[in-house]
Order: structure tokens, then C-alpha cells, then sequence
């Protein structure tokens, strides 16, 4: 593996009080812990409990995100005779690897436990990231483990040693392999090449076997839910359909020159068939086979419906005769009843002025006032009749 830590940027906590006074800031300087020599190491302000520094850090950066493999790190030694005061100021501290100077936004690629650490400490982190974070800290109110400095815990770096590859996209012993394709952000693991997350659409430990039908997405979690041609599933890494939509549907786009449609929204009022693409033309009628507002609808035999016209017609007049015929029979039947009613009426009328009026009398019972009346006439009481002879007579 390469070394990626020597003379990279670096930053520390708090810098020692007074060291200004008296000249010794410069000595111990975060940089130190990067320049190759085991000799010259960092100090920050001291950290314990009722002292105002509570926690120290310190980071290097690494200028990019890249592939880390292992992490070294060479604490400062008194000799024999301090040794564990030395690992005891050691003690609980915690190693990040981050894209940012935040420990949080990181990874925890180490926490000492309740062993006390060695000066000379090693450990494998197989993470990618630009910055390398120690961080250590002594709480008021937290009891710590036997052997554990607390009261004047300095920290003292003296060389940190971050191994990896320098080039992105590279892993194995020497850097010189290249990481499967659809590693997600190109991360693998830097010994064997295996992926730590595949890109959208892949699965597997490589990230070489695609979605199966009808799903889609970071670990194949999304289903496909567009309409997409000839019934074909939809794209593995983006969900959308590749060939463009299915008769009545469209999606982002409504022209197949664009990749990448949903197609999952039927087409809007005027338009038809694959993307939406046909509008349709209601006031010239739908082409021959097709009906509704849309001629989206096969239609039904065209003979068989003129048939079903002609037949409807000619129900329709059969039945129009039929009513007109029963109201001419009604009406006649209706009037000969009125004229009858009339009839009767009239007879009645006649036989009733019958019975009112008295007979006239004969003329053997002439009154004597018609006698009197005929004298008045001064008319001799023979006739000329009587007068006329036998002959005249005949």
C-alpha cells in the first residue's frame, strides 16, 4: 500500500497556553506528526478533568476522497519509566474517517476500550474518505477505567501514518487493479475488489448483476409502475422505459426522441396512441373501426351496424303506423258514439212534444162559435155544392 498521509495539511485543538511566552509553539505544531520523523510530535492544550479544555483533535487531510487501508500511530515516549503514564494519556481515544472535518459525518474506525493502548498503535480501517480525525476527551463526571491519566493528559503525536491508494478507483496490494464498474461513488474494498454499495439497478458483491424485471433502484427496492412498449420492463437504473410509452400513455416527455419517460399518466382529452403522440380529430369523425369521443374504442361491424340502422328504421315506422292507425280508430269511434248520443236525443225531443199537444176535434163537434163565425160571412146556408146537379158533380 501507498503512504498517503506524509506532508498533507493538518490541524490540531487549542494550541499549549504560554507557549507564545516562551517560544515553543512552533514545536509543536500539527504538521509535525506528518513529516517522517518519529523525533518531533504535536502538543495541543492539555485536556483533563476540571481543566478548561475538556476534549483535544486533531486531522489530517488527505486532499480527496480515497481508498484507506490502515492508520499508524506513534505516541510520544519518556522511556521505560513513564511508559504507562504515556499509554495512560492515550487512552479512550477514538480515530474517524470523514468527508468533512466532522467526526460525525465520518465513520468510527476505532475506540480504545478499557486496555490501555500501546505507544506504537496499529489498526486496519478499509474506508474511503479525505480526512483522518483523532479525537480524545476527559469528562467531568465520567469514571474511567484503572490506569487512565485524568487530571493532565497531554497529547502527543508524534507521527501519523495513513496507508491506501492514491488513486481513485484502484485496490489490491500494489494499486493497480481496477474496482468493478458500478461500485457506488467507487467505493470497493481495497483488498479484494468487492463493492461497499452498488450504484442504481446492480446487485451483487462485484455490482454486476442488474435489477430483475420490473424493479429498478438502489438495491432494486423500487418497482416499475410505467406503461412502457410492447410491454417491456422498464429501465433497470432509472425506472423509465427506454423505448418509449404504450398505446394511451406518456410521461416526462411526449416524443420518443428523449430516453427516460415514466410513462404513468394516460394521455390527455385529444390524443391517442404510443407517447400521446395522435390527436385525434372529433369533427371529421374517428377513422373507419373506431368510435367514442376519443376513437380510442374499436367499433363494431360496420355492416352489421348499417344492418342494426336499417332495421331500427324500419321498427320505428311499423311502430309510427301502428300508433297513427289506433288514434284514426278511436277518433271514428269516438265520433259515431256523439252522433248517436245526438239521435236519441232528438227523438226523445219528439216523442215528449207528442205527448204535450191535445187532439183536434172532429167536425161533427163544431162548436155553435164556429157556426156563428161562418154566418158572419153572410153566406147563405145552402152550399153551391148542394146547388150543383148530379152531372156537375161527376
Amino acid at each position: 500500500m501507498e503512504i498517503l498521509s506524509q506532508k498533507r495539511e493538518t490541524e490540531q485543538a487549542n494550541e499549549v497556553p504560554g507557549c507564545q511566552q516562551t517560544g515553543t509553539c512552533q514545536q509543536y505544531q500539527s504538521r509535525h506528526a506528518v513529516v517522517g520523523d518519529i523525533n518531533t510530535c504535536t502538543r495541543p492544550a492539555p485536556i483533563g478533568t476540571h481543566l478548561l479544555d475538556e476534549w483535544t483533535w486533531w486531522y489530517i487531510d488527505l486532499e480527496k476522497v480515497i481508498s484507506i487501508y490502515s492508520i499508524r500511530i506513534q505516541f510520544k515516549g519518556y522511556g521505560e519509566q513513564y511508559v504507562m503514564r504515556q499509554r495512560g494519556r492515550f487512552a479512550s481515544f477514538s480515530l474517524y474517517v470523514s468527508n468533512t472535518t466532522i467526526k460525525e459525518d465520518g465513520y468510527l474506525c476505532y475506540k480504545n476500550g478499557q486496555e490501555l493502548p500501546t505507544l506504537d498503535f496499529s489498526t486496519t480501517c478499509v474506508k474511503h474518505g479525505r480526512y483522518v480525525i483523532f479525537y480524545n476527551e476527559r469528562l467531568d463526571g465520567t469514571t474511567y477505567p484503572s490506569g487512565y491519566e485524568t487530571a493532565l493528559v497531554y497529547t502527543e503525536l508524534c507521527e501519523v501514518t495513513v496507508t491506501g491508494c492514491k488513486e481513485s478507483g484502484l485496490y489490491g496490494y500494489n494499486c493497480d487493479l481496477s474496482y468493478p464498474n458500478n461500485c457506488q461513488e467507487l467505493r470497493c474494498d481495497i483488498v479484494n475488489g468487492t463493492c461497499l454499495g452498488c450504484t442504481a439497478g446492480w446487485l451483487g458483491e462485484f455490482c454486476n448483476k442488474s435489477c430483475p424485471a420490473g424493479y429498478y433502484g438502489l438495491q432494486c427496492r423500487s418497482t416499475c409502475t410505467g406503461h412502457c412498449r410492447d410491454n417491456l420492463s422498464c429501465n433497470h437504473t432509472t425506472g423509465q422505459c427506454d423505448y418509449g410509452c404504450g398505446n394511451g400513455w406518456t410521461g416526462i416527455h411526449c416524443n420518443t426522441r428523449y430516453t427516460g419517460e415514466r410513462c404513468d399518466k394516460e394521455c390527455p382529452p385529444g390524443t391517442y396512441g404510443p407517447d400521446c403522440l395522435n390527436v385525434c380529430n372529433v369533427t371529421k369523425g374517428c377513422n373507419p373501426g373506431y368510435t367514442e369521443e376519443l376513437c380510442d374504442k374499436e367499433a363494431p361491424n360496420v355492416s352489421n351496424d348499417e344492418d342494426s340502422t336499417t332495421n331500427a328504421y324500419i321498427a320505428g315506422l311499423s311502430i309510427s303506423v301502428v300508433i297513427n292507425s289506433v288514434l284514426i280508430v278511436v277518433i271514428v269511434i269516438l265520433l259515431r258514439v256523439i252522433y248517436n248520443r245526438k239521435q236519441e236525443q232528438r227523438s226523445s225531443d219528439y216523442i215528449a212534444s207528442a205527448e204535450i199537444s191535445p187532439p183536434s176535434p172532429p167536425s161533427s163537434q163544431v162548436s155553435n162559435n164556429d157556426v156563428h163565425q161562418y154566418q158572419e160571412l153572410k153566406m147563405p146556408n145552402d152550399s153551391s155544392y148542394q146547388n150543383l146537379s148530379s152531372r156537375d158533380r161527376l
